[in-house]
């Protein structure tokens, strides 16, 4: 993955797992919808086997949170 590539999938990673903090602490909606969208984009982007276990990890997270 080229260095601009991975720049915007850890800018793209980073506002994910801050947003699912946000929403695991205040139950905003909002907050759920960031990350999701987050990860959405990181999607987008070519990416390593890694990113997608992470993204994957990530999802399940708020999954679980939002049922909680």
């Amino acid at each position: 993955m080229p260095a601009s590539h991975e720049t915007e999938a850890l800018r793209f990673l980073d506002s994910a797992i801050q947003h699912l903090a946000h929403f695991v602490h205040s139950r905003c909606p909002r907050a759920e919808r960031q990350a999701r969208m987050a990860l959405e984009r990181l999607e987008g982007l070519p990416s390593e086997g890694r990113l997608d276990s992470v993204c994957e990890a990530i999802e399940g997270l708020l999954d679980r949170a939002a049922r909680s």
